[in-house]
């Protein structure tokens, strides 16, 4: 084990909420059960409960960080998913979105010695195309964070590209279906969709949010985070960055009438109005000591 990097509860449509998934920062993945907390046990042809054996159900998805998680119903191209446990959508920072169907994961007795755990779907993020051409421009990018629009069969995939652009991932076929790209200057740290699947946001390291229409792939809103936090302004550096004030976090509501942000050294967090396109409130955190 390493660092944990990222966490995913399966919903109660998939996988009847029992699973909990964490990622590492060394590519690693294992899930857990989530009302026990005890490590995934396997007997005969279904999810047993765990008993008291020492095995860990974990394996390799990535190479590098397993940035981010996310659970939905359908899986990549070919695979079926049977109902019993659902599938598992990660990304990581080698650039790779993989699908794996967590009924298969399970019954590999021995992941990585006695059997082999395969994902269903393997997308490489820079090696997808837009219109004849490749994108992102960065050959090295990765995923940093991912949001699912479940319904819509789509995931949305912030990546560590400079030109801050964001990949949105058919997640049955694993082919590009739209760009959001633009309207950032910097790689992106999070990104988020609002329940009705309308808005998309990213946040960046340029120390913005942008709210995004899902179904023209076109930017609507941007709010600046450290304004709104009324910290000083810094110049950005080279790579686009806003020194002191990148946006590390972002969140919708349900309803995609409302976005929270925070980021950069000022301990807070902003809310706007997607409505009246203004901030509505801030609220300090206490930072720990």
């Amino acid at each position: 084990y390493s660092s944990v990097c990222s966490a995913a509860f399966s919903p109660a449509s998939v996988a009847r909420g029992r699973f909990v998934a964490a990622g590492d920062g060394g590519g690693g993945v294992t899930l857990f059960e989530a009302a026990l907390g005890a490590e995934v046990e396997v007997e005969g042809d279904g999810v047993d409960e765990p008993s008291a054996s020492p095995c860990v159900r974990s394996f390799r998805a990535h190479r590098g960080a397993c940035a981010a998680l996310a659970w939905v119903a359908v899986g990549g191209a070919g695979a079926v998913d049977r109902g019993r446990s659902g599938t598992l959508l990660s990304g990581g920072a080698d650039g790779r979105l993989r699908s794996w169907v967590v009924e298969e994961v399970v019954e590999v007795e021995t992941p990585g010695a006695g059997g082999e755990v395969r994902a269903s779907m393997e997308v490489d993020i820079c090696a997808l195309t837009d219109r004849g051409r490749h994108w992102p421009s960065q050959a090295s990018a990765g995923i940093t964070a991912m949001a699912v629009d479940e319904q819509g069969g789509k995931c949305y995939l912030a990546t560590s590209s400079t030109s801050g652009a964001a990949a949105v991932v058919d997640v049955t076929s694993g082919k590009l279906a739209a760009a959001l790209e633009g309207a950032h200057s910097a790689p992106l740290q999070d990104v988020a969709v609002s329940g009705d699947a309308r808005i998309v946001a990213t946040a960046s390291k340029d120390g913005t949010v942008v709210l995004w229409d899902a179904r023209t792939a076109r930017a609507e809103q941007r709010f600046d985070v450290a304004a709104a936090a009324s910290a000083p302004l810094r110049a950005a550096d080279s790579t686009g960055c806003s020194k002191g004030r990148f946006a590390s976090c972002v969140a919708l509501s349900e309803d995609g009438r409302w976005v929270v942000a925070g980021g950069g050294a000022v301990p807070c967090v902003t809310v706007w109005s997607t409505v009246a396109r203004s901030a509505t409130a801030r609220v300090a955190t206490t930072a720990a000591p």
